[in-house]
């Protein structure tokens, strides 16, 4: 087992199935990440019913499948599909939404600004990535003493429209340097979300040092009242 797979847990499918055992919470919890592998089959088994037959329709590879159709969607639509990286000798593209940055000639394309394409949609409704988001979901808590406009849904999958990236083999052509994402430094200032990370943060003189060791990151209870917006942004 390589260095990388001892830190970041991996578990089965059908683990997710029939549910995670405490051994296996437990090491996700710690980690904070899981790799879940099997999800999605390398083929797909649709029967049908042909003149009193049964036939088994089989196509191959279903992830590869929806990878195809973004690179079909890309090749018909090479004028107008916009990304990153932009390489240095190639003039900048502005992206069609207005905000976006700069983007590359298609073949250059490392993270896509496409975020409802049939294969996006495919996935992120896929019955294995929704059975798994509910199994996640189920490692948070609420308190029980919550009232209702404080609850939170942890049955609900919710799916969050982002971009694509096809990333090719070998070293990282792109990787996201140092930044803050809108909001990032906002949140500190509120009281709500500071109260997520107070064990760790608390440096009182005389406080204890393995006080930290209390912080639960999957306690839903301060995040309820957090002020995700302290300036009207729209």
């Amino acid at each position: 087992m390589s260095p990388a797979t001892q830190v970041v847990p991996q578990v089965s499918y059908s683990d997710i199935e029939k549910g995670l055992s405490p051994d296996q919470v437990q090491e996700i919890k710690k980690r904070g990440v899981v790799i879940v592998r099997g999800g999605v089959p390398k083929e797909v088994r649709r029967d049908i019913s042909l003149l009193n037959h049964t036939v088994a329709l089989i196509y191959p590879q279903e992830a590869l499948g929806w990878k195809q159709s973004i690179l079909d969607y890309v090749a018909a639509n090479k004028d107008r599909v916009t990304g990153a990286p932009s390489p240095p000798t190639d003039p900048p593209r502005r992206a069609n939404i207005p905000g976006r940055h700069a983007g590359a000639p298609a073949g250059k394309i490392v993270f896509y600004e496409l975020y409802q394409t049939p294969a996006q949609l495919r996935a992120r409704a896929h019955p294995a990535l929704l059975t798994t988001q509910r199994a996640l979901l189920a490692l948070w808590h609420t308190p029980a003493s919550a009232s209702p406009g404080e609850s939170v849904g942890l049955r609900t999958p919710l799916a969050y429209f982002d971009r694509l990236r096809i990333r090719p083999p070998g070293p990282s052509v792109f990787a996201l340097g140092p930044h803050v994402d809108s909001g990032g430094v906002e949140r500190w200032e509120d009281p709500g979300f500071r109260a997520c990370f107070r064990a760790i943060l608390d440096c009182a003189p005389g406080a204890d040092p393995e006080a930290w060791r209390a912080h639960d990151p999957f306690d839903c209870a301060p995040r309820l009242g957090a002020k995700q917006d302290l300036y009207n942004a729209s």
